[in-house]
């Protein structure tokens, strides 16, 4: 059995070389999603190896801190088929703030048409002729 602890030696080093990344947590959440990843594999390996109980608590250590680090990146827990959501999209300033504006205004009022229709128990034919032009 002592070629199992050297064998697992080395399996570890890499686990606890990936632990010293607090500066990584600026790092992508897709690199961080990978890391966990690739770390947890290696806990699988030691695992089947039956390798000494504290490469593989050293292993799960550096996995559970990753796992940390993941969850301080993106403020969702890691899991293995969900890898992290794109960032949403840059906020709307200026003009462009004005047409949206604009835009969910319109929406907003098209709603209260459709409810006061609704309210009013309106026939299907005088809503669409209220609603309708609006898509044209």
């Amino acid at each position: 059995m002592a070629p199992k602890p050297a064998a697992a030696t080395p399996a570890a080093k890499p686990a606890s070389s990936a632990a010293p990344a607090a500066p990584a947590a600026a790092s992508s959440a897709a690199e961080l999603h990978a890391r966990v990843a690739k770390q947890g594999e290696a806990v699988r390996a030691l695992k089947a190896a039956k390798a000494e109980k504290a490469a593989v608590d050293a292993a799960v250590k550096s996995l559970l801190e990753l796992k940390a680090q993941y969850k301080a990146a993106t403020g969702q827990d890691w899991k293995p088929d969900a890898p992290p959501a794109t960032p949403a999209a840059p906020a709307v300033t200026g003009g462009a703030a004005d047409a949206v504006g604009a835009v969910l205004a319109r929406i907003a009022a098209q709603g209260d048409t459709v409810r006061q229709a609704k309210t009013q128990k309106k026939d299907k034919a005088s809503v669409d002729a209220e609603v309708m032009p609006h898509y044209r």
